[in-house]
């Protein structure tokens, strides 16, 4: 699949979900098409297309009503993926894992999203325990990845543990992924 045929779904105006992961000839045209053309675009599904730029990613948080958006392995995204991002106000869930260039500084950009829910991380090798400082900062969040993030340690979830002076009063996540955390003690789980 090329951009000349996924491209053509902006013609799909009541177009809500569309999954294109692992279409590795697409480029941003396709994502700036869908992003003219399916303003009631819901969710979206880019993974593994490595021609994706944030350029895609700009255009795309132009869509209102974007809950859902997998970008894993999306190799040339930067920091201003989720700076795009945080200007979707219903964003529940954003799936950035694999992406080399997003750092603690632009997850932090995640955190101001009131809607958001869940969000993985995983693999993203420059993402340390300040980008998990910044997301217990989000009201809602409950599910989180930062699996193979070697550079998190005790004091990332220390931050989701509550108590006096917390973001939470107590932890609110619901699912936990931190596989592969290898600084992570027993003292950040019994924190929680």
């Amino acid at each position: 699949l090329t951009d000349a045929g996924a491209a053509a779904l902006s013609a799909c105006k009541d177009l809500r979900m569309v999954n294109l992961a692992w279409c590795g000839k697409l480029t941003d045209v396709t994502p700036v098409a869908l992003a003219a053309g399916c303003r009631r675009l819901r969710q979206i599904t880019l993974s593994m297309c490595m021609k994706i730029t944030d350029r895609a990613v700009e255009n795309l948080s132009r869509c209102r009503h974007l809950a859902v958006i997998d970008l894993h392995g999306c190799h040339n995204l930067t920091d201003a993926t989720p700076r795009a991002l945080s200007r979707l106000p219903g964003l529940r869930t954003a799936i950035l894992s694999t992406i080399p260039h997003i750092s603690d500084a632009g997850v932090a950009h995640l955190a101001r999203i009131p809607s958001l829910r869940t969000v993985d991380l995983s693999l993203c090798e420059n993402i340390s325990s300040a980008a998990a400082r910044a997301l217990a900062t989000a009201k809602n969040l409950r599910v989180l990845s930062l699996a193979g993030c070697w550079r998190v340690s005790d004091d990332a979830l220390a931050a989701f543990a509550g108590g006096p002076g917390a973001a939470h009063p107590c932890c609110p996540i619901e699912a936990l992924n931190v596989a592969g955390c290898w600084q992570l003690t027993d003292s950040a789980i019994l924190a929680l």
